[in-house]
């Protein structure tokens, strides 16, 4: 089972508890996204220029499809900016998919054309360098079995804010510690922690 969350709906199903084994969620390379961070970190100007990231930035490593909630992300960042002004972060949305055209059309209707880059896909190679250069990572999906996009960013060493729905939150956000969760159909609540963050 991936993690305690999966482990108890198994017992919930009727599985005798002797009989399943709990991870370790062993499909991420965490020693790549680790040294690909640092690696970015040891040479941010140069990386942040080629890429054209902002200086600082919640980063969002996702497929673009309704469950990841990006939409509503959006509009969560757009209160965190306001209460934030001048001094805010960018957001940075990596991936593809099909709520591509959703997730641009909340970017204009709230006037963030300028503070959300939306960085399109990334292969396995470059994609530490995204998280080596982010301030923090944010995963607002409405569910999600596990997301080792999660582990990922831990092995990067950043702050993570995962939505309450993901699988792996309560193993690896360590609350007030690594990160924080929140509830993703509450956008004041995701602000909230974007501001915490910042």
């Amino acid at each position: 089972a991936a993690g305690s969350r999966s482990t108890a709906y198994l017992e919930k199903l009727g599985m005798p508890k002797e009989r399943i084994v709990t991870g370790p969620v062993d499909s991420v390379d965490l020693r790549h996204f680790e040294a690909g961070a640092d690696a970015a970190r040891n040479d941010a100007a140069a990386k942040r220029a080629a890429l054209g990231l902002p200086e600082r930035y919640f980063l969002a490593v996702s497929r673009l499809s309704p469950e990841k909630n990006l939409p509503s992300l959006v509009r969560a960042f757009a209160r965190y900016k306001s209460r934030a002004g001048a001094a805010a972060w960018e957001l940075v949305i990596v991936g593809e998919g099909p709520s591509r055209p959703d997730i641009e059309q909340a970017i204009v209707a709230c006037g963030l054309a300028q503070s959300v880059t939306m960085a399109g896909w990334v292969g396995f190679d470059d994609t530490p360098t995204y998280y080596g250069l982010a301030s923090a990572f944010i995963l607002a999906s409405v569910r999600d079995t596990w997301a080792v996009v999660v582990n990922e960013a831990a092995a990067a060493g950043l702050p993570i804010l995962v939505s309450n729905r993901v699988g792996s939150a309560p193993d690896l956000v360590d609350e007030g510690r690594n990160g924080f969760t929140f509830d993703p159909s509450d956008t004041d609540q995701i602000a909230a922690c974007l501001w915490r963050v910042a």
